[in-house]
C-alpha cells in the first residue's frame, strides 16, 4: 500500500508504467477496500485490548502487545486513507492540501462514530502505558509509537471531506456527528493532556496537581503546573507531553478547516457554546503556559554563571520560542477562521 499508494515511493525501484498498473488494480479489482477492511478489522481488535488496560497494568505482555498491535494497524490505516485516489501524475508535484477525499462506498467502514470514540479511549490508554511502573524493561522504545500514530490516524480522519459523508446515512447528520465526535475528544485531550496523567503517578493528587490544573485563574494554573513539570517531567515523558499538545491543537485547527463554522454551529447552539468556552479555556492555558516558559528562560538567560539560575549568557536553546507558544498559534489559527466565517455569515445571511 505504501509502495504504490503514491507518487512519492520508490523503494522497490520499479518501472513507471508497472507502478501505474500496480496502482490501477488496486482500486479497480478491490485489493484496496479489502485491505482497508482488514486494517480496520486489527485496527478493532487492537482497540478492543487496549481498552482492557491501563497504566497500572504497562508491565502485562498483553498490554504491550496491544500496543504493537495498535502502532502496526494504526500505520496501516493511515496509509490506506492517505491512497492517492485515480490516475497517477508523476509529473505533478505532491499536493500540500490537508483534505482527504475518499470513495463513496468507504462510508460504512470509515463513517463511524463508535470507530472514533474507540480511537480516542484507546489512545488514553496507549498514551500512559509506556511511562508507567514496569513498562521501561519491558517495552522498547518503539512502544511511544503507537500513541503517536494513533494521533496521526486521528489528524487523517480530520481531514476526511467529500462524497463519503453524502454516501453515509443520514448524510449531513453523519457528518456533524462525525466532526462533534473528533471536536470534543480534541478537546478532551487539551483539557485533560498527558502532563496531568503522569504528574499524577509522579505527585500524587496532592495540593500542587491541582493547583497545576488552574480551574480558577487558567494563566496561572498553567504557570503553576509548568513550574510542576519542570521538576517532576524530563526526557522522554515532557517530549511525549509535547507532541500530544501541538497534535492535539493541529487536529481543532484540521477540523476547523476542513468542516467549517456550518458544521460546527448545526451541533446545536448550547454544544457549540461549550465546544468554544473549552476552545477557549485551552487556548488561555497554552499561552499562559507560553508566557511562563519565556520568562523562565529569559531569568536564566540573564542570570549570573553560577548563580543557580541556570548559567548566564543563554544558548540557542534558552532563547528558543516555547514549544507551548507554537501549539497556541494552531488554535489562534483555529479562531481566526471561525471569525471570518462569522463575519461572513454577517455579511451576506441566507435567504429567510
Amino acid at each position: 500500500v505504501a509502495e504504490f499508494g503514491s507518487t512519492k515511493a520508490n523503494a522497490m525501484g520499479l518501472s513507471l508504467e508497472f507502478h501505474r498498473a500496480a496502482h490501477t488494480k488496486f482500486e479497480s479489482e478491490g485489493a484496496l477496500e479489502k485491505s482497508l477492511q482488514l486494517g480496520l478489522g486489527i485496527l478493532d481488535r487492537a482497540l478492543a485490548k487496549a481498552h482492557h488496560h491501563n497504566g497500572s497494568a504497562a508491565s502485562h505482555p498483553i498490554a504491550l502487545e496491544s500496543l504493537r498491535e495498535l502502532n502496526a494497524a494504526a500505520v496501516l490505516v493511515s496509509e490506506l486513507l492517505g491512497w492517492q485516489h485515480g490516475a497517477l501524475d508523476f509529473l505533478a508535484m505532491p499536493s500540500a492540501a490537508e483534505v482527504v477525499r475518499l470513495p463513496a462506498e468507504w462510508a460504512p467502514l470509515v463513517v463511524r462514530p463508535d470507530f472514533l470514540g474507540s480511537i480516542f479511549r484507546a489512545y488514553r490508554a496507549a498514551r500512559i502505558l509506556p511511562f508507567a511502573p514496569g513498562a521501561a524493561g519491558n517495552a522498547p522504545g518503539s512502544q511511544a509509537q503507537a500513541a503517536h500514530e494513533l494521533r496521526q490516524l486521528l489528524l487523517l480522519l480530520a481531514s476526511v471531506s467529500g462524497r463519503v459523508f453524502s454516501a453515509a446515512a443520514h448524510g449531513d447528520a453523519a457528518r456533524e456527528a462525525y466532526c462533534r465526535f473528533l471536536l470534543e475528544g480534541a478537546l478532551q485531550l487539551l483539557a485533560e493532556p498527558l502532563e496531568y496523567e503522569l504528574l499524577i503517578s509522579v505527585a500524587g493528587r496532592g495540593a500542587a496537581l491541582e493547583q497545576a490544573r488552574g480551574h480558577q485563574d487558567p494563566a496561572h494554573g498553567a504557570a503553576a503546573c509548568l513550574a510542576l513539570c519542570k521538576s517532576s517531567l524530563t526526557g522522554d515523558m515532557a517530549d511525549a507531553c509535547e507532541a500530544e499538545s501541538k497534535d492535539a491543537c493541529a487536529l481543532v485547527r484540521r477540523l476547523v478547516s476542513t468542516f467549517g463554522l456550518k458544521t460546527l454551529a448545526a451541533m446545536g447552539g448550547a454544544a457549540l457554546a461549550a465546544n468554544l468556552q473549552a476552545l477557549a479555556q485551552a487556548t488561555s492555558r497554552l499561552l499562559g503556559s507560553a508566557v511562563a516558559a519565556a520568562e523562565h528562560k529569559a531569568a536564566c538567560a540573564l542570570a549570573p554563571v553560577g548563580g543557580g539560575g541556570g548559567g548566564g549568557g543563554g544558548g540557542g536553546d534558552d532563547l528558543a520560542e516555547p514549544w507551548q507558544l507554537e501549539a497556541a498559534e494552531k488554535l489562534l489559527e483555529a479562531w481566526g477562521s471561525l471569525c471570518h466565517a462569522a463575519a461572513e455569515y454577517d455579511a451576506n445571511p441566507p435567504p429567510p
